[in-house]
């Protein structure tokens, strides 16, 4: 009787799944992305000072919920080795799960990944003050990714990441034309460089910042450490100054060569220095001063579209034409560590807003209140239909 109570179980579940999913998701109306416009330019690199920019890795899991999700070793384990890395931010992301082992230190940010379904459409997110729960299992639509980032968003002391988004294309390129409440993308992470999905967010007006992490499961593997990281401006090195940082766009993902020497490795990333010594804006140009030439150097605008390169040079001035709505550069250093900064904008001197309209006008409670009818009768259905398959076993 019980087993075949299950096995009644488990398709009405799947059911009850779907339906949520794709049946009594709210339906979101986009605004029509515009690029970038303004007769300002934002520069976040102004008055640029290496000392101000601190290490930081995001994106860690340790043995959580007893083992079930990917993740081996403590978080002291994950703290002392990026403290020894000279790291000074460094959180625990277990899935859906805030650590808050060191939470009363300064540079302690809390951190969590949400997401646990087909397409590793995930969320990294920071500062929150609790876990939302609420994921979709099965791949999603616009709809349910941008439903899972509202809710996420409603926290506003909260940082809102995109994980790796080319990984099995949990975003694709398309949505990141319109999805809005996420403050930046993960570009690089050991599993995926997602840089079409960010020139396809910034060429649609969407002001975020670049994140790299490692994506750690296994600090065990200390060498797997220290390989893609972020510099942000935290002059104090206090936790409110990193979550301004990464909100303001005041980022600079970086991806160090490979060192499987662990005590190498220390001395390789306590040396990475992103050699700037000046960027700023002058009219509609953009002058760059290094300290020591860069190689592979990169001026990149609308629609990810190339605007400069140049093998090897110390400083150059790059025209910032009408067309361009944002500039964002990269390059290599002479130690073979490559850097990947945030992007310049037009602007109208006020950042552009983040919204997003529900459908003929319906407020979020209603809407809310509405869904919840919904279920409840749906639940009802399934009751239902389960009490009548019952009765015929």
């Amino acid at each position: 009787m019980i087993k075949k109570f299950l096995i009644l179980l488990f398709p009405i579940l799947i059911l009850w799944l779907i339906a949520d999913q794709y049946l009594l998701c709210t339906s979101f109306t986009f605004q029509k992305p515009k690029p970038f416009a303004g007769n300002s330019i934002y520069n976040p690199f102004k008055n640029f000072n290496t000392s101000d920019w601190k290490k930081s890795n995001f994106h860690a899991h340790c043995r959580a919920w007893n083992g079930i999700t990917n993740g081996k070793g403590t978080a002291p384990d994950i703290w002392k080795a990026f403290d020894s890395l000279g790291y000074t931010f460094h959180s625990i992301s277990n899935y859906h799960f805030i650590d808050t082992n060191y939470s009363s230190q300064p540079n302690y940010i809390s951190a969590y990944e949400h997401g646990v379904n087909l397409k590793k459409t995930h969320q990294l997110v920071l500062n929150a003050e609790s876990v939302v729960w609420k994921d979709y299992f099965f791949p999603q639509t616009l709809n349910n990714k941008q439903q899972l980032l509202s809710l996420e968003a409603a926290d506003t002391n909260a940082v809102v990441i995109l994980n790796h988004p080319l990984m099995r294309n949990g975003y694709n390129t398309t949505d990141l034309k319109v999805l809005q409440g996420y403050d930046a993308i993960e570009v690089l992470n050991p599993a995926a460089q997602s840089f079409a999905h960010l020139d396809t967010a910034l060429s649609n007006g969407h002001r975020i910042a670049l994140i790299g992490n490692d994506d750690l499961h296994d600090i065990a593997d200390r060498t797997s450490a220290g390989r893609f990281a972020t510099l942000l401006f935290a002059p104090n090195s206090l936790n409110n100054e990193a979550i301004y940082a990464i909100k303001n766009g005041k980022t600079i993902a970086f991806e160090a060569p490979d060192q499987p020497n662990f005590k190498k490795k220390i001395e390789q990333i306590n040396l990475v220095n992103p050699q700037i010594k000046s960027i700023e804006t002058l009219n509609d140009t953009v002058v760059l001063n290094f300290n020591l030439p860069v190689s592979n150097f990169k001026a990149i605008g609308q629609n990810g579209k190339i605007i400069f390169e140049q093998d090897t040079l110390t400083n150059t001035s790059i025209p910032f034409a009408p067309t361009e709505s944002y500039i964002r550069f990269q390059y290599k250093t002479a130690d073979g560590v490559l850097f990947y900064l945030s992007p310049l904008f037009r602007y109208d001197g006020k950042f552009p807003t983040k919204q997003v309209q529900y459908n003929n006008g319906v407020t979020h409670d209603d809407s809310f209140y509405n869904n919840v009818i919904i279920r409840f009768i749906f639940l009802v259905l399934c009751i239902v239909l389960m009490q009548t398959l019952i009765k015929r076993i």
